[in-house]
Protein backbone atom coordinates (compact mmCIF):
# COMPACT_ATOMS: atom_id res chain seq x y z
CA UNK A 1 0.00 0.00 0.00
CA UNK A 2 1.72 3.40 -1.09
CA UNK A 3 -1.36 5.30 -0.94
CA UNK A 4 -2.66 6.71 2.40
CA UNK A 5 -6.60 8.59 3.05
CA UNK A 6 -7.17 9.65 6.30
CA UNK A 7 -10.77 11.26 7.02
CA UNK A 8 -12.83 12.17 9.81
CA UNK A 9 -15.78 11.34 8.39
CA UNK A 10 -14.59 7.60 7.02
CA UNK A 11 -13.95 6.14 3.82
CA UNK A 12 -16.33 4.97 1.18
CA UNK A 13 -16.39 3.06 -2.14
CA UNK A 14 -16.22 4.51 -6.01
CA UNK A 15 -20.13 2.98 -5.81
CA UNK A 16 -20.97 4.46 -2.69
CA UNK A 17 -19.19 8.30 -4.28
CA UNK A 18 -21.60 7.63 -6.95
CA UNK A 19 -24.64 8.40 -4.68
CA UNK A 20 -23.44 11.85 -3.71
CA UNK A 21 -25.57 14.39 -5.74
CA UNK A 22 -23.91 17.39 -7.08
CA UNK A 23 -25.30 20.99 -6.20
CA UNK A 24 -26.85 23.05 -9.22
CA UNK A 25 -24.72 25.17 -11.46
CA UNK A 26 -24.80 28.79 -12.11
CA UNK A 27 -23.46 30.21 -15.10
CA UNK A 28 -20.04 30.91 -13.97
CA UNK A 29 -19.81 27.68 -11.55
CA UNK A 30 -20.41 24.30 -13.10
CA UNK A 31 -19.73 21.36 -10.04
CA UNK A 32 -19.20 18.08 -11.71
CA UNK A 33 -20.17 14.79 -9.90
CA UNK A 34 -17.03 13.27 -7.68
CA UNK A 35 -17.55 10.15 -9.30
CA UNK A 36 -17.52 11.57 -13.30
CA UNK A 37 -14.04 13.14 -12.36
CA UNK A 38 -12.86 9.91 -10.74
CA UNK A 39 -14.18 7.82 -13.63
CA UNK A 40 -12.73 10.13 -16.18
CA UNK A 41 -9.49 9.33 -14.71
CA UNK A 42 -9.84 5.53 -14.56
CA UNK A 43 -10.08 5.54 -18.22
CA UNK A 44 -7.26 7.42 -18.63
CA UNK A 45 -5.51 5.54 -17.04
CA UNK A 46 -6.76 2.42 -18.31
CA UNK A 47 -6.06 3.92 -22.07
CA UNK A 48 -1.92 3.57 -20.56
CA UNK A 49 -2.83 0.40 -19.41
CA UNK A 50 -2.12 1.28 -15.70
CA UNK A 51 -4.36 -0.71 -13.50
CA UNK A 52 -5.68 0.41 -10.68
CA UNK A 53 -4.96 -2.43 -7.52
CA UNK A 54 -6.81 -0.31 -4.61
CA UNK A 55 -8.75 3.28 -4.19
CA UNK A 56 -10.79 4.53 -1.82
CA UNK A 57 -12.06 7.88 -1.61
CA UNK A 58 -14.08 9.87 1.58
CA UNK A 59 -16.50 12.75 1.19
CA UNK A 60 -17.43 15.72 4.01
CA UNK A 61 -20.30 15.82 5.94
CA UNK A 62 -22.46 17.72 3.01
CA UNK A 63 -20.82 15.61 0.12
CA UNK A 64 -19.22 18.93 -1.36
CA UNK A 65 -15.69 18.23 -0.90
CA UNK A 66 -14.40 14.55 -2.12
CA UNK A 67 -10.53 12.72 -1.20
CA UNK A 68 -8.97 9.83 -3.21
CA UNK A 69 -6.39 7.75 -2.91
CA UNK A 70 -5.75 4.99 -5.76
CA UNK A 71 -2.35 2.55 -5.73
CA UNK A 72 -1.87 1.77 -9.16
CA UNK A 73 0.76 -1.22 -10.85
CA UNK A 74 2.29 -0.29 -14.50
CA UNK A 75 3.24 -3.60 -15.56
CA UNK A 76 6.01 -3.92 -14.07
CA UNK A 77 6.12 -6.85 -11.11
CA UNK A 78 6.45 -5.38 -7.80
CA UNK A 79 6.27 -1.50 -8.83
CA UNK A 80 2.81 0.67 -7.88
CA UNK A 81 2.84 4.06 -7.24
CA UNK A 82 -0.32 6.38 -6.53
CA UNK A 83 -2.21 9.03 -7.26
CA UNK A 84 -4.14 11.09 -5.01
CA UNK A 85 -7.27 13.17 -5.52
CA UNK A 86 -9.24 15.91 -4.51
CA UNK A 87 -12.35 18.26 -5.53
CA UNK A 88 -14.60 20.63 -4.07
CA UNK A 89 -18.16 21.46 -5.33
CA UNK A 90 -18.34 24.35 -2.98
CA UNK A 91 -15.28 26.49 -4.09
CA UNK A 92 -13.21 25.73 -0.70
CA UNK A 93 -10.82 23.76 -2.89
CA UNK A 94 -9.56 23.32 -6.76
CA UNK A 95 -9.22 20.54 -8.48
CA UNK A 96 -5.86 18.77 -7.66
CA UNK A 97 -4.28 15.37 -8.35
CA UNK A 98 -0.83 14.51 -6.66
CA UNK A 99 1.23 11.46 -7.91
CA UNK A 100 4.36 9.45 -6.09
CA UNK A 101 5.18 6.69 -4.78
CA UNK A 102 4.09 7.30 -1.35
CA UNK A 103 0.76 10.00 -1.14
CA UNK A 104 -0.74 11.26 1.54
CA UNK A 105 -4.44 13.09 1.15
CA UNK A 106 -6.66 14.08 4.24
CA UNK A 107 -9.48 15.68 4.51
CA UNK A 108 -8.18 18.53 6.62
CA UNK A 109 -6.24 19.44 3.63
CA UNK A 110 -2.63 17.92 3.80
CA UNK A 111 -2.06 16.77 0.31
CA UNK A 112 1.49 15.21 -0.87
CA UNK A 113 2.82 13.18 -3.43
CA UNK A 114 6.00 12.97 -5.09
CA UNK A 115 4.25 15.21 -8.07
CA UNK A 116 1.96 17.62 -8.21
CA UNK A 117 0.81 18.00 -11.76
CA UNK A 118 -3.17 18.61 -11.94
CA UNK A 119 -3.92 22.09 -9.78
CA UNK A 120 -6.68 23.17 -11.81
CA UNK A 121 -9.86 25.27 -11.41
CA UNK A 122 -12.92 23.88 -13.28
CA UNK A 123 -15.10 26.51 -14.38
CA UNK A 124 -18.12 26.29 -16.81
CA UNK A 125 -16.40 25.37 -19.95
CA UNK A 126 -14.48 22.60 -18.65
CA UNK A 127 -17.42 21.35 -17.43
CA UNK A 128 -19.17 21.33 -20.59
CA UNK A 129 -16.22 20.03 -22.15
CA UNK A 130 -15.90 17.42 -20.25
CA UNK A 131 -19.44 16.05 -20.20
CA UNK A 132 -19.40 16.26 -24.31
CA UNK A 133 -15.55 15.06 -24.70
CA UNK A 134 -15.62 11.81 -22.11
CA UNK A 135 -15.74 9.32 -25.08
CA UNK A 136 -12.80 10.20 -26.96
CA UNK A 137 -10.52 11.00 -24.03
CA UNK A 138 -11.59 12.37 -20.82
CA UNK A 139 -11.80 16.05 -19.46
CA UNK A 140 -9.96 18.92 -21.61
CA UNK A 141 -9.55 22.16 -20.71
CA UNK A 142 -7.42 24.48 -22.81
CA UNK A 143 -9.04 28.26 -21.86
CA UNK A 144 -6.53 29.09 -19.14
CA UNK A 145 -3.81 31.47 -20.33
CA UNK A 146 -0.95 29.75 -17.92
CA UNK A 147 -1.20 26.31 -18.32
CA UNK A 148 0.86 24.23 -15.60
CA UNK A 149 4.05 22.18 -16.37
CA UNK A 150 4.36 18.91 -16.57
CA UNK A 151 7.00 16.85 -15.74
CA UNK A 152 8.05 14.65 -19.03
CA UNK A 153 8.00 11.40 -16.87
CA UNK A 154 4.07 11.44 -15.78
CA UNK A 155 3.13 13.65 -19.02
CA UNK A 156 1.92 10.35 -20.70
CA UNK A 157 0.09 9.04 -17.15
CA UNK A 158 -2.29 12.62 -17.46
CA UNK A 159 -2.08 13.77 -21.19
CA UNK A 160 -5.77 12.99 -22.06
CA UNK A 161 -6.56 15.40 -19.63
CA UNK A 162 -4.46 18.32 -20.70
CA UNK A 163 -5.32 21.16 -19.05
Amino acid sequence: MTATLLSQTGKITRQELQTIPVPHGTSTHQPLSHFEIVEALLETLGFRRIEVVRDEYAVSHDGMRMFGALDLELGITGVRFSIGIRNANDKSMRLAMCIGYRVLVCDNMAFHGDFTPVLAKVDARCAQVARHDRGQCGMRCRSYANPPSFDPWCFPLLHPLEL
